[in-house]
């Protein structure tokens, strides 16, 4: 036993005498190093070949643990390559697969996902057993639900930023509203700075039909449009202008389903397809009024039959379709009128020729009767 101890005390003596190793007793054990006051284990490290190497049983090189003092930075790589493993700068900041920190935690690698799944693509993976987050600089994609917020009271916002500050481009409020460009001051908020009028400045939802074929529905500040529920009027959808929506109320929709528009309408076509048109004026069997019929009923009440006055029409509204058979109604009773006294024109004509050839012999007679007499 003593023995021993002798030989490691003359080996351990032996080694203080080369390349700065100390392994003493008690107190610091130094290997490459002077320093005396960092640690109980103290290395000189000072770059890939001077650090800790750990090889395979081959002879290759597989990781190394060293550090920079030039740089002042600490490795843990594969090979001498600095790109390929940790990197602890001064300051604590942390960088994989680069030669330099950016920021607290920075990953560096190439390429990217490419609107695929593609975990082996990613700069960064959080697992927890078969689910996964990946992530690289434009992109994060989830195996499963992935959820986006903030703690409950606060703002969540989308934001376009540069070296001189940001722009908040859309927001989402505590409460659920939606602000785009603006804070929300209704559940979806368009805010648009801008003196343009067109439909570049509002919302516009596009549905793709089949082949080329598509609607789109626009909404634009050209002017101050506003749709709402009114409800001191039965909850009728408006759709309205001016400072107040109500004020003047260019179409509203009824519960019933009725349209009612607060000026004229202009079209190049109007196309009614539930009207049946009026062809039962010429079933056997129609009630003509005789225009004696007619023209009582107009003396006492100055209007045609069948045709609502003018007092209820302004009263009521007018039903299009309803108006539509009726007027049509009229013309083919018109049309009736007019063949009747086509036909009786048509006998009086017969009667005068018949008449009038009667005549004729009347005067022939009386000038033969005349002639005789002288």
């Amino acid at each position: 036993m003593k023995n021993s101890l002798l030989i490691l005390f003359i080996f351990f003596s032996s080694i203080t005498a080369f390349a700065q190793n100390s392994f003493p007793t008690s107190g610091t054990v130094r290997i490459g190093s002077t320093q005396t006051n960092h640690g109980l284990l103290n290395m000189g490290g000072d770059g890939s070949e001077n650090g800790i190497n750990l090889w395979t049983n081959s002879g290759e090189s597989t990781s190394r643990i060293w550090i920079n003092s030039v740089n002042q930075t600490f490795h843990i790589t594969r090979t001498q390559d600095i790109t390929k493993g940790i990197l602890i700068d001064n300051n604590g900041n942390v960088a994989i697969g680069s030669d330099k920190t950016s920021g607290k935690f920075q990953v560096k690698s190439s390429g990217t996902f490419g609107g695929l799944w593609s975990p082996t693509k990613s700069f960064m993976t959080i697992s927890d057993g078969a689910n996964q987050l990946i992530l690289d600089p434009n992109e994060i994609y989830s195996n499963q639900t992935m959820a986006i917020g903030v703690m409950k009271g606060q703002r969540l916002e989308f934001r376009n930023v540069d070296a001189n500050g940001f722009t908040t481009n859309m927001r989402i409020d505590a409460n659920g509203k939606v602000g785009v460009g603006i804070q929300a001051v209704s559940k979806f908020h368009i805010y648009e700075n801008t003196s343009e009028t067109d439909v570049a400045t509002g919302l516009t939802v596009e549905q793709k039909g089949a082949g080329d074929a598509k609607v789109q529905y626009l909404l634009t500040s050209k002017q101050r449009w506003v749709t709402g529920i009114d409800q001191s009027q039965n909850n009728e959808f408006v759709i309205g202008t001016g400072a107040d929506w109500k004020q003047t109320k260019v179409l509203r929709l009824t519960t019933t389903g009725n349209a009612v528009f607060s000026n004229k309408i202009e079209a190049k076509e109007v196309k009614i397809s539930s009207s049946p048109g009026a062809d039962f004026v010429f079933e056997e069997g129609y009630a003509l009024r005789s225009l004696d019929e007619v023209s009582q009923f107009i003396a006492t009440h100055k209007h045609l039959p069948e045709i609502a006055s003018a007092e209820e029409m302004e009263k009521d509204g007018v039903d299009l379709a309803k108006l539509n058979i009726q007027l049509l109604q009229k013309i083919e009773e018109l049309t009736l009128y007019t063949i009747e006294q086509e036909d009786r024109i048509m006998k009086q004509e017969q009667q005068i020729s018949i008449l009038n050839e009667k005549v004729d012999q009347i005067s022939e007679l009386q000038q033969i009767v005349k002639t005789l007499i002288e």
